[in-house]
């Protein structure tokens, strides 16, 4: 699989009142890899995603390399081209709805821009050329004047992964992309974050409630279970009883979830 694209070593984070979200997370993700993050609701994995994105603080002692990088105490200058390498795809889309498709795929550019440029939307023509390309590519090719208020559920994400893309990324985190669709748009989704880890070699780390999706498209699984990881391996070793211990559940109770 090459190095590791991110590596995280006594991950912690307590928030004020000591609850601890995080305790000691150590994990890492290659070249290539699709890797799901499992666990029940407060089990951690949204704070995890936080912290590898520096959109909350982790604590003293925490370390998370991106690239060889490590990313936490640095300067607000090399933090903003961390995050440029970062491709953040969110559950609720996080589009700006007014504007079209096109345009939303463009704002993945905007961390490359000055203010002002930012500002009046100044894109290079290689960036729109390549936003169009995109957006072909997740089968968007007649929606891309289309105002993403007027887009499905599914066409929403594609759109939101273009703009991940469009970063040039070494790395995508996908915080439960796909709790807020169907089971064909789905699949779709999850096709497509699958081809980009292979064909285009970057990871993808999933934040995911469906563990069946999380067996059937992981190279590999992360249970967390209060703020801890007690499972780190391929989908074939997560076997029905480390499942019900992720869950604290019956592994009929969770499928049928």
């Amino acid at each position: 699989m090459g190095k590791n694209t991110l590596e995280i070593k006594n991950l912690s984070k307590t928030y004020k009142g000591q609850t601890e979200a995080l305790k000691d997370v150590s994990f890492s993700v290659s070249r290539g890899e699709l890797v799901s993050v499992i666990g029940e609701s407060g089990a951690g994995k949204s704070t995890l995603f936080r912290c590898i994105n520096q959109m909350i603080e982790p604590n003293a002692g925490s370390s998370i390399v991106v690239e060889q990088n490590e990313t936490i105490g640095i300067s607000k200058k090399k933090l903003r081209n961390v995050r440029k390498q970062i491709g953040m795809v969110f559950q609720h889309y996080n589009l700006v709805y007014r504007l079209t498709a096109l345009e939303n795929v463009l704002h993945g550019r905007l961390g490359y821009y000055s203010t002002l440029r930012s500002a009046l939307s100044l894109y290079t023509e290689e960036d729109v050329k390549r936003a169009m390309e995109l957006l072909d590519m997740f089968g968007l090719s007649e929606r891309k004047f289309f105002k993403c208020s007027n887009l499905s559920g599914g066409q929403k994400q594609r759109v939101g992964i273009a703009r991940a893309l469009i970063q040039n990324p070494k790395l995508i985190l996908c915080d439960e992309p796909i709790a807020s669709l169907d089971p064909q748009a789905s699949k779709v989704i999850m096709d497509y974050l699958k081809a980009i880890s292979k064909s285009m070699g970057i990871p993808c780390l999933v934040n995911l409630h469906q563990v069946e999706v999380a067996l059937n498209y992981s190279d590999r699984i992360i249970g967390m279970k209060d703020g801890e990881v007690v499972f780190n391996g391929s989908p074939i070793q997560l076997t029905k009883d480390k499942i019900a211990y992720i869950y604290g559940a019956q592994i009929d109770e969770i499928l049928a979830c």
